[in-house]
């Protein structure tokens, strides 16, 4: 996705009662804010993502648990609008030590 994209995973789930539905990022419960929504309902959960920027990147997962069975789905999200400051080309002329810096940012 790319800056001011809206991404939205949703997961559902038939045929088994569920204990519990959510999402995590990275192993941890996500959070809902202003940039990140869930919604569940009955056996159907949707993950949206507001304005993807790299903070929101990383590998979510589904997590359902049922009949004291813990199952997960992972997404993998990635900001892919990033530019990176720096020399193209760098070229060493002698074996010592160099060092290259770069920065990356996203595009506005």
């Amino acid at each position: 996705p790319k800056k001011d994209d809206t991404v939205t995973c949703t997961y559902t789930s038939s045929g088994v009662a569920l204990t519990s539905l959510g999402w995590q990022i990275d192993g941890v419960a996500v959070v809902e804010g202003a940039k990140q929504q869930i919604s569940t309902e009955d056996d159907t959960t949707s993950l949206t993502s507001l304005k993807i920027d790299p903070v929101l990147d990383g590998e979510y997962a589904c997590v359902a648990v049922a009949l004291g069975n813990t199952l997960t789905t992972p997404i993998f999200i990635s900001h892919t609008d990033v530019r990176i400051a720096g020399p193209g080309i760098v070229y060493v002329s002698s074996s010592a030590a160099t060092t290259l810096t770069c920065t990356a940012s996203t595009r506005s």
